[in-house]
């Protein structure tokens, strides 16, 4: 039976500061948190969960917003295949409705499995534990940029973490990702992005040195399959666990300053710095 711990959905009212001299001075927002494990034959899950709702702009941009929280979220349930979830989230109406239904599937998602695993015999405890934080990081007075970050453990040497940012125009809740580059522009970005990874997170000068830090051939080095995004000092990008180096060397990532890319940039995403 479901063992509930520590349960709660509270939400709270915040804003970030811009420190820049823009005309918009803060982001209003609504973090709601969500709280809950559960018990269940010796096994047991723990779910946490922060979500930051946007609390004005246009309709677009609200809308464009929580549809993408909804799909993080279905994304973060790594052993759920269910096409259906960021719509099913999407659907309800509050923002507490959506928090809690995320843990609670996360949670239904455990208890299922240790239905299966006491079925099966398997008397050895485990642990389960899932977190998920969705929140404004950075803003202008045209944009805002959200970052995802959840983790999932389901037993085994250790967890997952994932990363995933993007950035939100506030006049029409437009998302820019891969697409504020030119088309043309591939590889002398990933020849920019890999001596930023090269230099700035693994702070090795040669190939070779860089070879023995990766996964991948140095030589055909691949930009992240995450989307880059906008913060106060350039654009960032991240490289997820396993995508380019082993899981000991966590998650790759640099900042290419505005300047550097600035003639890779398309006039849309430059209207935005």
């Amino acid at each position: 039976m479901r063992n509930r711990i520590l349960s709660g959905i509270s939400a709270a009212a915040v804003a970030i500061m811009a420190a820049s001299c823009n005309h918009r001075t803060n982001f209003d927002y609504e973090t709601v948190s969500y709280c809950d494990s559960l018990e269940y034959a010796g096994h047991e899950a723990y779910c946490e969960i922060n979500i930051g709702f946007p609390s004005g702009g246009s309709g677009q941009f609200t809308e464009s917003v929580r549809y993408w929280i909804a799909e993080r979220a279905a994304y973060s349930l790594v052993n759920i295949e269910d096409e259906g979830l960021a719509d099913s989230f999407i659907a309800l109406e509050k923002d507490s409705e959506i928090v809690g239904e995320i843990g609670r599937t996360m949670l239904d998602s455990a208890e299922s499995d240790f239905k299966d695993f006491e079925k099966a015999g398997f008397e050895h405890p485990v642990n389960y534990e899932y977190s998920l934080s969705i929140l404004p990081v950075h803003f202008t007075d045209k944009y805002v940029t959200y970052s995802s970050t959840s983790y999932t453990y389901l037993g085994g040497a250790h967890g997952g973490t994932i990363s995933i940012n993007s950035v939100f125009r506030f006049s029409d809740g437009k998302l820019f990702g891969w697409d504020m580059f030119r088309d043309d522009a591939g590889e002398e970005l990933a020849c920019i992005v890999k001596e930023g990874i090269m230099e700035k997170y693994f702070g090795v000068e040669t190939e070779d040195e860089f070879e023995g830090c990766l996964l991948v051939n140095p030589e055909e080095f691949p930009l992240p399959d995450a989307d880059p995004f906008f913060m106060a000092d350039g654009v960032h990008f991240i490289y997820q666990q396993y995508e380019i180096a082993p899981y000991a060397a966590g998650m790759p990532e640099c900042t290419i300053p505005y300047d550097v890319l600035s003639d890779l940039l398309t006039p849309e995403a430059k209207d935005l710095l």
